[in-house]
């Protein structure tokens, strides 16, 4: 997922559709993100609350048919590329003629880019705004005409990173556009909180998945001169987050009914980080 080959890192969309006795109770959610450490994990968690789901992924044939069986056997798989609107609109077209409907996104699409902010290329500029920005647009639209539509008001949620708010060195082109879906997501809330829409973010770091790899990991723990396992639990509180603490950041944002312009920071503690 660290790849620069377009192919390799545009890779893959998950989308969740769920129904729950309690809190969820016929809500249709759909989640856009890479089958990875934390998706997995939200997927565990919608299914404490016995969630029925859709998942979609985009163009990585291969992750589609290594989805974990237990996850695989509640959804269906549609093919989709978030970076292309057309797709987006077929998409929640399906989700809308199976299900119904749609109650809550979860925009999780992105990927890490990675180069010197004064020399880097055009095109890794684009494919990053393309996937860490534009998709989030896309989907995003298209979940407010249906909520608009069903006058049942909404949730929009999105995985910000912590990036928008503190970069590191070398990441620009990944946390430039995470900055944009930041504020992507406070236009929303602005606009969108007179229909009862509600928008929120998490800003996760250090979570093991498809961009943060084990090669990833080895590789910045070397450049800053730590163990692995050192760098991965580097925060104030001295343990590393996991994948799970993220799935229920975001099932903790669904439920909150009188909260939006929100972001959830869930990263052990970094100042640096921390919304002002």
């Amino acid at each position: 997922m660290c790849s620069q080959n377009y192919s390799h890192i545009i890779g893959k969309e998950l989308l969740e559709i769920g129904k729950t006795d309690k809190d969820f109770l016929d809500w249709v959610i759909k989640q856009s993100g890479n089958v990875n450490n934390w998706t997995y994990n939200l997927e565990v968690e919608y299914t404490w609350f016995k969630s029925e789901r859709v998942k979609r992924k985009l163009n990585n044939i291969t992750n589609i048919k290594n989805t974990p069986p237990e996850i695989k056997k509640n959804v269906t798989i549609i093919k989709c590329d978030v970076t292309n609107q057309t797709d987006v609109q077929n998409a929640f077209k399906k989700i809308c003629l199976s299900y119904g409907g749609l109650d809550i996104l979860v925009s999780n699409a992105g990927a890490a880019w990675q180069g010197d902010i004064g020399t880097v290329s055009k095109s890794i500029i684009k494919e990053s705004f393309d996937l860490n920005f534009y998709a989030h647009q896309y989907l995003s639209q298209e979940a407010v005409k249906i909520f608009l539509s069903q006058n049942t008001e909404g949730v929009l949620l999105y995985n910000i990173s912590k990036q928008s708010v503190n970069p590191g060195k070398n990441f620009g082109p990944y946390g430039i556009p995470k900055a944009s879906t930041f504020f992507l997501m406070r236009q929303y809330t602005l606009e969108y909180g007179k229909y009862g829409i509600r928008a929120n973010g998490v800003n996760a770091d250090r979570i093991r998945s498809g961009i943060v790899t084990d090669k990833m990991i080895t590789s910045r723990a070397i450049s800053r001169g730590v163990s692995k396992k050192k760098y991965m639990s580097n925060n104030l509180l001295g343990q590393e987050v996991l994948a799970e603490d993220v799935a229920k950041g975001f099932v903790a944002l669904a439920k909150a009914k009188k909260t939006t312009g929100d972001v959830l920071t869930i990263d052990g503690g970094n100042i640096a980080a921390a919304l002002r």
